[in-house]
């Protein structure tokens, strides 16, 4: 009986540390998961401030708008490209303050977001002082944690590029003309029609002076009276006369 009773108690006794010891492992197990939890939420605080500190110093214009267009974040970039502070752009929709021209309709470049998550491409935007600039674009669909769908957009200003490939081709367009011209009064003819498109202008004039005389002359969209006054005005002013 005494027997009975001793093994009744060691197994007891057995079955108590069995259970206080799966216990410390559970309170250890739970200790180091939110030890590991602590961690990465440190570790995803750090990466959120680093990444918000890169948005702030980018030299690129970076906006966060919310699908209805109304701007949440505008950063140090974004103020100077365009030349409206943050609290000058805060809440107001992004195509309406920039004067957004997109290069297809935006119904498309909506559904590219909402099917892809982002689009890339070039839009044309007026900064504070009506100047145009032309930039690289890309919208990168997001949700924060609080369900909203947002979008990033980063634009890097391309204008200057924009301007030396214009100048390349139209210099490259000119000395075609002038290669391809028959004789100098077809080149003035060529000529006159390519600074008329090219200025976008309604009238446009040249005159070439050789030997004592103005033998070359072209001109487009003047009254016939200012025409006339200006040869009167050429031939009365030319050398010897």
């Amino acid at each position: 009986m005494v027997g009975m009773v001793a093994f009744l108690i060691g197994c007891t006794t057995i079955a108590f540390i069995t259970e206080a010891m799966h216990r410390a492992r559970a309170r250890a197990n739970e200790a180091e998961a939110a030890a590991k939890i602590a961690i990465e939420r440190t570790r995803a605080e750090e990466a959120i401030r680093q990444q918000a500190d890169l948005v702030r110093l980018s030299f690129d214009a970076i906006i966060v708008w919310r699908v209805d267009g109304a701007i949440e974040s505008w950063n140090r970039g974004a103020e100077e490209l365009y030349g409206f502070t943050e609290g000058e752009a805060i809440g107001h929709k992004t195509h309406e303050l920039l004067r957004t021209v997109h290069p297809v309709p935006w119904s498309e470049i909506n559904a590219t977001l909402k099917d892809r998550g982002n689009w890339e491409g070039e839009l044309r935007h007026r900064t504070r002082d009506g100047r145009e600039v032309i930039v690289s674009a890309r919208h990168q669909l997001v949700y924060g944690r609080d369900g909203i769908a947002r979008v990033m957009e980063t634009n890097r200003d391309i204008t200057g590029h924009h301007k030396a490939q214009r100048e390349r081709e139209v210099t490259i367009e000119f000395l075609r003309l002038v290669n391809a011209s028959i004789g100098t009064r077809d080149l003035i003819r060529a000529v006159a029609t390519f600074f008329q498109e090219q200025a976008g202008c309604e009238a446009v004039g040249m005159r070439l002076w050789e030997a004592e005389d103005y033998p070359y002359f072209e001109a487009r969209g003047f009254p016939k009276e200012f025409v006339l006054a200006g040869i009167v005005f050429a031939a009365g002013t030319s050398p010897g006369r």
